[in-house]
This record gives C-alpha cells, structure tokens and sequence, in this order.
C-alpha cells in the first residue's frame, strides 16, 4: 500500500503487541492472562479496575464514529490528541532524517513532539497571510508529515475545505496532511473528516477534551484510512484508555450528553462575541484576533506587564508572546469570569451579579437520565422533552408564566409509568432552581392566586430554604388523558425538598385539565413574583434571621 512506503519500514513490518484476550474476544472466559489481581480493590464502583481495560473500547469507538461520520475502522482511541500527534510522528518520520512542517504561529506541540522523535520541524509559511505556499509543497523532498491546525491555536482562524483538499491534491503519496480539529465544534464550517473519501492521505484529529468537557479523561481520537490506522496501532501501547475515562466518556455521549454539549457550544460562542466586543474596547488592548475556537488572542503594548497584573488578580492567561510579540491568549469562562478580566483590563463593564442567574443539573439513575437548565433572568423558548405530552406542556407553563428560560430533556421508563420520570424530573428541577437563586440577595421571597376558567388556584410560596408542602385539591377522576392526576401532587411536593421551599397549593374546578393548569401557571406566577429582585441598589436577604 502507498502508506506503507511513507512509514518507517520498521513499523511496517513491526509484529505488533496483542494480548490473550485480544484473540478470544465475545467469550465467556476465566480471566488468568494478563497477571492481575482477582479482586477488585477498595472504591472500585463497578468499573472493575483490577481488569486491563480494552486495548481500544468497542462501544466508545462506535459512539465517536457516528458522531464524527466515518467508519469506526477509521477512528484510532488515544490519550488526548497530544499522544495522537506523537504517534503519527513515531509512525511515519525516520529519526535525524524526515522532517513536518508547520504554520506559524500554530500549536507548539506539534515542534515538541518532532523534537522528542529526533524530527526536524520546518516552516512553511511564505505569504504575509499565513498561508501555505502550493509550490514548495510540489517538492519531491517536501515534508512527510504536514501539520495544520484548524481553528488555529492560538490565532482562531480556520482553514476552508477546498484549500485542505488541495493541499492533499499537491502532496499526494508524498506526505500525509495532519488537521488539528481540537476547537472545530466551536467554528462555523465543517469538520475536514468529509473529505476522508476523497482524500487517502488525510489524518483528522478529534478531542473530548474542549466542546465536550471531558479534559481529565484525556480522551483523543485519530480519523484516517483504515489502512493507516491499522499502523498506527501496531505504535500505540497494549491499554491507552482506562476503564472509569471510557465510561465517563460514554454517559457524556447519550442523547441528552450530545444535548448539553450543543447548549453549552451556543453559550460560548455568545460569550465570546460579547468578550471579543469588549475586549475592543480596553485601552490597554491594541488588536483582537477574530476566533472561531472557545479562546480569542490579543496583542497590547506590553503584554508582560499586563500578564504579571492578571496573575495578581487571580486571573490566569497564556502569554504567546514567543508565537506573536506581545499577544496573551484568554479561554471563553463563565459570565462573571469574563467580567471580572474586562474590568481588570480596563474596560467597560459592570458586574451583572446577581442578574443573570441561572443553573445546570443532571441526575442519571437505572430510571432515568435528567438534565435540567434554568435562566431565571431571561424568558427564552422554553425546550422541554420528557415522554410525557402532559408533563411537557405543564413544565411549558410553568416556565412561560415564571418568566424564565428552561430546558429539560428526560429519557426515562415511562413505558412502565410516569411515577419516576415526573418525580426525578422534580428532583432535578427543584435542585436547579435553588442554585439559580444563588444567595437570594434581594429577591421578594414570596407569592399568588390564579383563575382558569372555572378552576381556581392559591399557590402560597415561600423560598425560605425549608422544604414544606400542603396539597388541597380533589381532582374529578384519576387522569388526564394518560397522565396520573396523583402525580402532579407528588411532583410539586418532590419540588418543595429539592427547592427549599414552602408551598401551599388549593384548587377548585371541576375540569381536570382547567384545575392541573391553573395549579403550574399559578406556581409560575408565583415563582416568578418571589425570585423578583427588588433591592439592586442595596441587595438584603428577605428575613429577620440574615439567613435563607
């Protein structure tokens, strides 16, 4: 194969480590290979460390692979992208005689890890723009291995499809084209792995560690042919990934994961253009560089001095002063983070505390798998999935009539019933809310009557930190289409515990449907009232005790 004659011929014909296990696959077995203890140790929680863990985990490579739209004989596991990079050097560059290329200023691991092989690293920038210059390319005795980075660390910029093939195009069975996609989940084009097809001597490089919030896992995957990931693995050691990193990874993956990981894409790339405006705005900034990954770099006069400043503050950045003279990259954080650094540059901004409140939970169980997203200060559309049409329109208008912005996605059993799906749903939601509330700092604290049609409710709240419920009301019948009338007591008296909260429910009617929603919009209504800030200017807590 062409790939064959780009590797070190060492590795081609390297006979690669396998393990006993690796060759009696789908078996039950008695397990005395590999050396291990028996007994799992101390802590363990089932993921049963006293194991090797799969050489490259089945199911995590199946998950990445339809999320990333290739073939799983196309994804190679790795730790983190770092070790990605290390072994396509290892694989392909002979020691003190091939060399990569780069595009400063890029990812400087890229250099680190050429250096440790005995590599050489050349530049292969030749236009003002940054660009790659197509016909230094054309040279027989080009680099083996080119490496570019898209959204580029640590300018942001991205590098279009067409260029990419074209690059492939030029080098053909020459050299192998290395595209860093670490940040590509936050930039608005397309990931290069579409054009794996087209292009054999393509490598796309993914990680869990940015978008998915998975860092600590050290989790990295290599897309290519499944040629040359078939080499690479004969480089990769017997057991890269741990079994608690798999399994973390996996949850992370669900539907409801994917979910959270989108919201979370849109939050930073909202935050992003806000701290790219305003970071415009410092005196002490000279130029802001246009990002597409979840980092904007920023050059100023001296950037030493600012860095020094920051550290002083407790705020940490990364100085690439070496990449790009006085320039300091910063990470998109939270709201308050992103605050806190522009007024500590110098910028215009006021802390928006204890505006802006909001919170995100989860609670996965053998039942059932919560995630709930409160903004108690901004009325969005409301994004609401639970399996239960009833169930959702109700959280509809709750949220709706309490004037903020909620998401709940519920993967639950409700094809046995509603009970633990409508109560861990209460649970989640309870615990959101009342980290929402924060300190409580000014809000009224209490709360409501409402009429619907002819049903009446009397919702008395009190967010004083205690849990308490009273239910008064006699439903005409057991359901609501299929939904359990009993239901709707018990979620608002799990509600109560997980929000602290007292709350006091009557209703009268004599239409089910009228009495159920008079109850969640009156709570909505309620809510709304007692989580109102009314002292901004001289924030107190709404109690003789100084504690809520």
């Amino acid at each position: 194969m062409w790939y064959e004659k780009l590797a070190r011929p060492e590795i081609v014909s390297l006979k690669a480590y396998s393990s006993a296990r690796s060759e009696n696959q789908n078996m039950d077995l008695i397990l005395l290979d590999a050396n291990e203890s028996f007994e799992p140790p101390y802590g363990d929680n089932k993921h049963f460390l006293n194991r090797y863990p799969e050489p490259q985990p089945e199911k995590l490579r199946r998950r990445l692979a339809d999320i990333y739209g290739v073939d799983s004989s196309q994804v190679l596991l790795t730790r983190g992208m770092d070790e990605g990079i290390d072994i396509v050097i290892r694989s392909f560059c002979r020691p003190y005689q091939d060399s990569i290329g780069i595009l400063p200023p890029t990812y400087s691991y890229y250099k680190v890890a050429a250096d440790i092989n005995g590599v050489a690293t050349l530049d292969l920038t030749e236009t003002q723009e940054g660009k790659v210059k197509l016909e230094k390319l054309e040279d027989p005795l080009c680099c083996k291995i080119l490496f570019f980075c898209s959204p580029n660390n640590p300018t942001g910029s991205v590098m279009q499809l067409e260029e990419i093939k074209k690059i492939c195009e030029t080098v053909a069975q020459r050299s192998l084209v290395v595209i860093d996609e670490a940040y590509i989940e936050f930039a608005d084009g397309p990931s290069a792995s579409c054009l794996l097809k087209e292009c054999p001597n393509l490598i796309v490089m993914r990680t869990l560690s940015k978008a998915y919030g998975l860092a600590g896992c050290r989790i990295g995957a290599v897309l290519a042919d499944q040629g040359i990931i078939q080499l690479l693995r004969k480089v990769l050691p017997p057991y890269p990934i741990s079994s608690p990193s798999a399994a973390s990874a996996l949850s992370a993956l669900t539907s409801i994961g994917l979910f959270d990981v989108s919201r979370r894409i849109e939050s930073i790339k909202i935050q992003r253009e806000w701290l790219s405006k305003k970071l415009k705005q410092s005196p002490k900034i000279k130029q802001v560089y246009p990002s597409q990954g979840n980092f904007i770099l920023f050059t100023c006069d001296d950037s030493q001095e600012i860095y020094r400043s920051l550290k002083s503050r407790g705020i940490v950045v990364r100085d690439r002063s070496g990449d790009v003279p006085n320039s300091l990259r910063v990470s998109v954080g939270s709201v308050l983070e992103n605050q806190l650094l522009i007024r500590a540059l110098g910028g215009p901004c006021e802390l928006l505390e204890p505006k802006n409140r909001g919170a995100k939970k989860s609670r996965k169980t053998q039942e059932t798998e919560i995630l709930c997203e409160v903004s108690l200060d901004s009325q969005g559309n409301s994004e609401i999935s639970t399996g239960l049409p009833f169930f959702d329109h109700m959280l509809e208008q709750l949220a709706v009539h309490g004037g903020f912005s909620l998401t709940v996605r519920a993967v639950g059993d409700v094809l046995v019933d509603s009970h633990h799906t409508v109560e861990d749903v209460a649970i989640v939601l309870g615990e959101t809310l009342r980290e929402s509330l924060g300190s409580k700092l000014g809000i009224r604290r209490y709360g409501f009557v409402l009429p619907m049609d002819e049903s009446q409710s009397t919702i008395s709240l009190d967010l004083g930190g205690r849990g308490a419920f009273v239910f008064e009301c006699k439903f005409p019948g057991e359901r609501i289409g299929d939904f359990p009338v009993e239901m709707i007591s018990h979620f608002f008296s799990t509600l109560s515990a997980g929000l602290g909260a007292a709350i006091h429910i009557q209703t009268k009617g004599e239409n089910a449907h009228h009495m159920a929603e008079s109850i969640f919009k009156g709570f909505g209504r309620s809510l709304r009232q007692a989580v109102e800030l009314i002292r901004q200017e001289s924030l107190v807590l709404p109690s003789t005790k100084g504690v809520l």
